[in-house]
């Protein structure tokens, strides 16, 4: 009996541990004021290189003291910031590798842009962030999707995030946000091996859509569909924020799926009082056997 509660009790453990599939996650949980570029440890998960190469830039993203965050989005670690550099990672999975024409790879993070500069500028890059690279990197060939800031308004505190191709062209209607605040931000790239313009969407997520299986109608959407990218990989990801533009940019919670509820992933409770109940009937047991 005391076997099979404890095999039960592992059992449920792994059910728990193993609730979402991750192809890549970065929490940034490295010493708080580092450099991006001086980490060399194999943080996260999924990765295929040591850390986070810096690509272009003259200064560095450093880590903050604590997590951003968003309503129940789980959260680890501390968080990055910076104004003017670019940085890659490789992954150790193909995200594209089995799925099907016109099924989706997902990307999420956390966004915090807490200064503008000291002018308002429009259709001008002022950060991005997506697959194949960050700006700078001459061996990416030009990213190839991605998510940008590019309209700022700074006597209103806002700014705009639009879905773009690999030839920098954006969607006709953006994202507005505003500075200070924490922002989950997914992006969703469908690959159309038939030949059709593949199609990147950006949502600002709302809290109402954590736990579904799709992002609804609640959430705020940018997307672009005119380019077809013709690869069927995604090995690197990237950021980039650029200098000539003084904006503050903080990143956090950096996943990679092939689901939006691999991206997007909060507690359950459900799981958890199960396991805590089935960790108490053990400890119980315990007690009665050893007495």
């Amino acid at each position: 009996m005391k076997k099979t509660l404890i095999l039960t009790l592992a059992g449920l453990l792994v059910s728990f541990s193993a609730s979402a599939t991750l192809i890549a996650y970065e929490g940034f949980d490295y010493a708080d004021g580092s450099n991006l570029q001086t980490f060399t440890s194999d943080g996260g998960s999924g990765w295929a290189d040591s850390g986070w190469t810096r690509a272009a830039g003259g200064s560095q993203f450093v880590t903050a003291v604590s997590s951003l965050s968003f309503n129940t989005l789980l959260t680890s670690g501390n968080s990055i910031s910076g104004t003017h550099s670019g940085y890659n990672r490789n992954m150790t999975t193909n995200p594209l590798s089995g799925i099907g024409d016109g099924e989706s790879v997902w990307m999420s993070f956390v966004l915090n842009v807490s200064t503008l500069g000291a002018a308002s500028f429009s259709d001008t890059r002022a950060f991005y962030i997506g697959w194949n690279g960050a700006g700078g990197n001459a061996t990416n060939a030009g990213s190839m999707t991605k998510a940008e800031i590019r309209d700022y308004d700074v006597g209103a505190g806002t700014y705009t995030i639009y879905a773009a191709d690999r030839n920098n062209v954006a969607s006709d209607g953006g994202v507005t946000l505003s500075l200070n605040q924490d922002y989950l931000i997914s992006l969703r790239y469908v690959n159309n091996f038939s030949g059709a313009n593949d199609l990147l969407e950006i949502y600002s997520i709302a809290a109402s859509d954590l736990g579904l299986a799709d992002p609804t109608g609640a959430s705020a959407t940018s997307s672009i569909g005119g380019y077809n990218m013709n690869r069927s990989d995604f090995t690197q990801v990237g950021f980039s924020a650029f200098n000539d533009l003084t904006a503050n940019v903080a990143l956090d919670e950096f996943r990679v799926g092939q689901s939006f509820s691999d991206v997007t992933p909060i507690p359950e409770p459900g799981a958890c009082a199960l396991f805590i109940g089935v960790a108490a009937l053990v400890w119980s047991r315990r007690r009665r056997l050893c007495n």
